[in-house]
């Protein structure tokens, strides 16, 4: 009898179901809200768009306060994914993919990128000049003609993993851990994370001072523009948003909300900053932060600088990177302006945009996406 009890009960089934329900248990004391208002919009709002049951809660999506146009911006990624393989060539992405690539080629381009320092892999690497990286001595003259600060990244990385910062002390380097490297251990420093077997050695750059004051922190925030090459061949910036560093990271990558960075929602307009999104406390879903949690600047109202000469600046790199359709650059304002750190043609989803108040931040980012699931395969088809 247990036996056949047994095999009719689909246990997975019936675990994800209470998680399910602790889930919504757990939002509905969160948000103050009745069961009527979760289920509805749970089951007919975030379910019809096929977004996942804990993306779409820990992303906040239950919130009242996100109404039924704002949840317009949301979309999983591998719905995400799909549409972007439609309008981006595979055989163009590593353009953007492989970061040793994506700043050859905008170097090629006259597209301002962080200078280029060396390119190092296992069982060798070569300089900016071509000399190559190999043996102790040849990463010793190597490191006399570096600068007092370089950063170190994997050419085919994620999320900010891997991401190193070196400074030189005395004879010898520190990394952004506080372990000292002499010259000669280049070869191993730069090889910063065991996921990845090449990595990109580069300029460490500075953000423009207006929001080294947002922030508190002197490590690179950027700026993630998406654009768009719609069928007209009209380029448009559909999508902002400044990552945040909150901390002591010296990454400004989100990863998934774990890294405790934020979102700051902009309006692609003006270049004006509405809120701050991100987790809150331990085990809060994503919402709104009206300041900085270091410096106690409200986000609203904040104006990003050169905001003019972002835009252009990102509109006329699309172009050169045709027949990509859709790239998520990361730009990091400097007081020099505009720099591009990167590309991605499989952009991540930005679902915390739904927590924008604003149809300007709004508006533009879902008629895009509507756009680009009826977008033709090439512009002008």
């Amino acid at each position: 009898m247990s036996g056949v009890l047994g095999a009719e009960l689909d246990i997975p089934l019936l675990s994800r179901a209470g998680r399910l329900i602790g889930d919504l248990q757990h939002a509905r004391r969160y948000y103050r809200v009745g069961w009527g208002f979760l289920l509805k919009r749970f089951f007919v709002s975030l379910r019809r768009r096929g977004l996942h049951q804990r993306a779409a809660i820990s992303a906040g999506l239950l919130d009242p306060r996100i109404s039924e146009e704002a949840l317009g911006v949301t979309v999983p990624k591998n719905r995400l994914t799909q549409l972007q393989r439609r309008v981006n060539p595979i055989a163009f992405v590593p353009l953007t993919e492989e970061k040793i690539i994506f700043y050859a080629y905008c170097a090629a381009r006259k597209l301002p990128v962080p200078r280029f320092f060396g390119f190092t892999a296992k069982p060798a690497g070569y300089s900016a000049d071509g000399s190559p990286l190999a043996k102790p001595e040849d990463w010793r003259a190597f490191a006399a003609a570096l600068p007092d600060e370089f950063i170190v990244k994997p050419s085919h990385g994620v999320y900010g993993r891997g991401v190193r910062v070196f400074r030189r002390e005395d004879s010898g380097f520190l990394d952004d851990t506080g372990r000292r490297w002499e010259p000669g251990e280049l070869g191993r420093a730069t090889i910063t994370h065991p996921d990845y077997d090449s990595f990109v050695i580069q300029e460490r750059l500075h953000n423009h001072p207006d929001l080294v004051r947002l922030s508190g922190s002197s490590h690179l925030q950027t700026i993630r523009i998406v654009s768009w090459i719609r069928d007209s061949g009209e380029v448009v910036v559909p999508r902002a948003a400044l990552k945040v560093i909150t901390g002591d990271s010296v990454v400004d990558n989100l990863d998934h909300g774990h890294s405790g960075n934020l979102l700051a929602l902009i309006d692609v307009r003006t270049g004006v900053i509405e809120a701050g999104v991100g987790p809150g406390a331990a085990g809060e879903p994503v919402g709104v932060h009206p300041t900085h949690p270091r410096t106690g600047i409200r986000f609203d109202g904040f104006r990003l600088p050169l905001w003019e000469d972002v835009c252009s600046f990102v509109r006329s790199a699309a172009v050169l990177f045709a027949p990509l359709r859709t790239i998520g650059w990361d730009v990091a304002i400097t007081a020099s302006g505009p720099v591009l750190v990167e590309g991605n043609a499989f952009w991540d989803p930005s679902n915390w945009t739904a927590h924008s108040r604003r149809k300007e931040v709004i508006e533009p980012f879902s008629a895009f996406l509507r756009e680009l699931d009826t977008a033709s395969l090439r512009p002008g088809n």
